[in-house]
């Protein structure tokens, strides 16, 4: 069984399953477990998906997996287009699908600060972390009438809004697996759908396919030179890898992709390319 050995392996190293240790390369010797792991609190197990601007009801196992693009039940469409990518139901119904067509775009992840209490009028910087423990720059927080108002020191909504779209390309994994291809759709919120197209593993190698309300990518900061950071959820609230050197333009999305619940140590690269607007 890859995922006890894994759990074992680590258990020795004095690494942890879920929470990222300091930056080095301590990988396993053996190929991790990129099978599905169970999600907690999945409800009913059903959600209502997007794509192409109708609405889908689609049942989940307890395991997270659930049927490809253009299955399931129709149950409506979205006038303007799809703005996230699923929702979860309570029970039979499911009436938190309207957020299918009104979510509001991502701008990036935003600073804890924001709108908390403050005194007085000053200034103060509010960096970025990324889950490996690269702090990047982030925003600058004013205090205005006691609550502070942030506004990020670089064109992180910019770059978040280019990321939407349709991407198809090739994942380059480490030495234990093989180059496989993906279909990456990003939405407006930052919510994505993964497909792995000829392989048995997922798009982020870990947990599974398709879209999740927990799947999703919020970019943390820009740099001209290095490229952009970002967070990107994987099969959990609490399984947030690392974006880094991310460069997208009109039609290519690059980056690098670590697990930190795997001590960040063991790259992927992904080389995109734009085949489609928005899902």
């Amino acid at each position: 069984m890859r995922y006890a050995l894994l759990a074992t392996v680590l258990a020795l190293s004095g690494c942890s399953l879920y929470f990222h240790g300091p930056d080095g390369d301590d990988a396993p010797t053996v190929k991790p477990d990129s099978g599905p792991h169970p999600i907690p609190d999945a409800g009913e197990n059903r959600m209502e998906r997007c794509e192409g601007g109708k609405l889908y009801l689609v049942d989940f196992d307890d395991w997270g997996n659930q049927p490809g693009h253009g299955q399931g039940t129709q149950v409506g469409a979205c006038g303007n287009g799809c703005k996230t990518a699923a929702v979860l139901c309570d029970g039979l119904s499911c009436p938190t699908g309207q957020a299918l067509c009104s979510a509001p775009p991502s701008t990036g992840k935003a600073c804890q600060l924001a709108g908390t209490q403050c005194s007085g009028s000053g200034t103060i910087d509010c960096p970025q972390s990324t889950t490996c423990g690269y702090s990047v720059p982030g925003s600058s927080c004013t205090c205005v009438n006691g609550t502070y108002t942030c506004t990020t020191e670089s064109s992180v909504a910019t770059v978040q809004a280019s990321l939407v779209g349709k991407w198809r390309g090739t994942v380059t994994p480490p030495s234990f697996a093989q180059p496989y291809q993906v279909s990456l759709w990003i939405y407006p919120d930052g919510t994505y759908w993964g497909e792995s197209v000829s392989s048995s593993d997922p798009t982020f190698y870990y947990g599974n396919d398709g879209p999740h309300p927990w799947r999703k990518i919020s970019v943390l900061s820009t740099s001209s030179t290095m490229g952009s950071w970002a967070d990107v959820g994987v099969f959990t609230s609490f399984n947030i890898g690392a974006l880094s050197a991310m460069v997208v333009t009109p039609t290519k999305l690059t980056f690098t992709y670590n697990a930190s619940w795997h001590n960040c140590g063991q790259p992927f690269y992904f080389n995109l390319t734009r085949e489609g607007a928005a899902p």
